[in-house]
């Protein structure tokens, strides 16, 4: 804009003037042609490094160490650096009107002018990558003390040694950064992997001691193996952030695959169990591949409706005496799918929200919601509790819903509902008599329960079929409750939308844990010693 209008650049501008380049067609047409052009795309080469420049400066004078970027900062014959020759030639190429080979000269400046700034702006990426690395590994290693020491253990005494190198790498560190005016956020990057190994370190020298006696070769390969598999999940977990089909890969391992190495006593016990565990993995599954573009469709709306009455029905004659609240929270799913209908109609042909469906509306998705949670009923089983906070937090799923997410929610739940089932009836295969819940002992078992977790708390928010849930953030289901536009009750809506997944995963996890007759945060603390807290 600063040339179309004939004023100075800005000084801290950055763009790059799209008639720089000469092989593409411009938008401007100035009076002197092919010279005004060329002498633009040189102000914008120069602008671009004069930014650059002001940067390189401030980080050689602060860095120690410091590595300039070599195809701008390299010196010529004439002792120069490169980008000074660079624009001298583009000059050169202007004084004997060579319009097109300057243009095209500049065009290259620019993008490596460009590259320098990213390479500035990252320089110490590699360093900040590695300092978080070294602290997520000391975190998992710090937390596994609290998973895998043997109960009644006495505390370790601290290691002069061990104590006095973590110090030394902290001060080396607190140095460098004070010695480069680093941020204060620095010294706080660096002090929490420090404190973590400092911990650790400190109390696995007595374990180790214990440990090489009692350990035998083949069970240090499986702890290795094991560690390999997790890590594998976890990076599984982050790439799939940009490839959603992992997640559906994922769900046919933990349903077709993993079943398949369950022993014959296993499969026995799991029996039935097994083929709802499957078919409810796969349904699943399906949602991660759908098209990242959504439009309002009433029919897969009361679809999803339909599907949460019928599990709704199904769940209910395994829990009779709280088979009326359920039936209760299923007459407040048929209202929502009426309203909900009503209102989808008369947006549609522009006739306005009635007043009427509105309160119906707010009336509902209130009351339902609190319901689970103001509601004192003693559970016949525990599968009855997340059937009711199931059915409870259903009406949020239609009546805030523009596609297929209410049939997402249902074969979600489903699925979570199954996992009880079957890590119960699993667990009951393994052992003869109940464990006590008072003492933690941890198994196997519960690190692959724990990466269940993560993968359910990950599709939660990815798994209805796009890249970030967007059909969460579409504001015409929000216009059935509020028909002015209102960005704060709006976006409190669709975030209510997006944690009630998690409030149904929370019912589970804690029902899994009560299941298993393990202490109440467990399964929790393995979830962390894995996770960057």
């Amino acid at each position: 804009m600063a040339t179309l209008v004939g004023i100075d650049w800005p000084v801290n501008s950055v763009g790059v003037l799209p008639d720089a380049d000469p092989t593409r067609p411009g938008y401007l047409l100035p009076r002197n042609g092919d010279q005004s052009l060329a002498e633009a795309a040189l102000v914008n080469a120069k602008t671009i490094l004069e930014n650059y420049r002001i940067q390189h400066e401030i980080k050689k004078r602060h860095k120690n160490f410091y590595r300039p970027f070599a195809p701008l900062e390299a010196p010529t014959r004439s002792g120069n650096p490169r980008r000074i020759e660079a624009l001298q030639e583009i000059e050169d190429l202007i004084l004997q009107s060579d319009w097109y080979g300057a243009r095209a000269a500049a065009l290259d400046l620019i993008t490596i002018g460009l590259e320098g700034h990213r390479y500035l702006q990252t320089y110490e990426r590699t360093l900040l990558r590695t300092i978080a690395t070294i602290a997520y590994a000391g975190w998992a290693a710090y937390a596994s003390l609290f998973v895998f020491k043997p109960g009644g253990f006495p505390a370790a005494r601290q290691s002069p040694v061990i104590s006095a190198t973590i110090f030394a790498v902290l001060a080396s560190f607190w140095g460098l950064f004070l010695s480069e005016q680093a941020p204060w956020t620095y010294y706080l990057y660096v002090t929490f992997p420090c404190y973590f190994w400092q911990r650790f370190l400190s109390q696995i020298l007595p374990l180790l001691k214990i440990s090489t006696v009692n350990v035998s070769r083949r069970d240090a390969w499986a702890t290795i193996s094991r560690v390999c598999l997790v890590s594998a999940a976890l990076i599984s977990m982050v790439v799939a952030y940009t490839h959603r089909s992992i997640w559906s890969i994922g769900f046919l391992m933990i349903g077709v695959v993993w079943p398949v190495f369950w022993s014959s006593e296993e499969r026995v016990h799991v029996a039935g169990s097994r083929w709802l565990w499957m078919a409810s993995c796969i349904i699943t599954a399906i949602f991660p591949l759908l098209s990242v573009d959504k439009t309002e469709t009433l029919s897969s709306i009361l679809l999803g409706g339909t599907g949460m009455l019928l599990t709704g029905a199904f769940m209910i004659k395994q829990v009779a005496r709280s088979a009326s609240r359920s039936l209760l929270s299923c007459s407040f799913i048929v209202v929502t799918m009426i309203v909900t209908a009503s209102s989808v109609r008369c947006l549609q042909a522009k006739t306005g929200l009635p007043l009427l469906n509105q309160i119906s509306g707010w009336i509902v998705l209130s009351v339902s919601s609190l319901f689970p949670f103001l509601s004192r009923v003693e559970h016949s089983i525990p599968m009855s509790k997340s059937l009711m906070y199931f059915l409870g937090f259903g009406p949020c799923f239609i009546i805030l819903s523009i596609s297929v997410e209410g049939m997402f929610y249902v074969a979600y739940s489903m699925t979570l509902l199954c996992w009880i089932e079957v890590e119960s009836l699993l667990r009951n295969a393994q052992r003869s008599k109940p464990e006590n819940a008072q003492v933690y002992r941890f198994q196997a078992d519960d690190l692959r329960i724990v990466l269940f977790f993560l993968f359910f708390v990950q599709v939660g928010f990815f798994g209805t079929g796009n890249v970030a849930s967007i059909s969460s953030f579409y504001l015409s289901p929000v216009y059935r409750l509020i028909p002015i536009f209102n960005p704060f009750y709006m976006s409190a809506l669709l975030l209510f939308k997006i944690i009630a997944p998690y409030i149904i995963l929370s019912v589970v996890f804690a029902t899994l844990t009560y299941q298993l007759h393990l202490p109440r945060f467990a399964l929790f603390l393995n979830a962390l010693m894995i996770t960057d807290g």
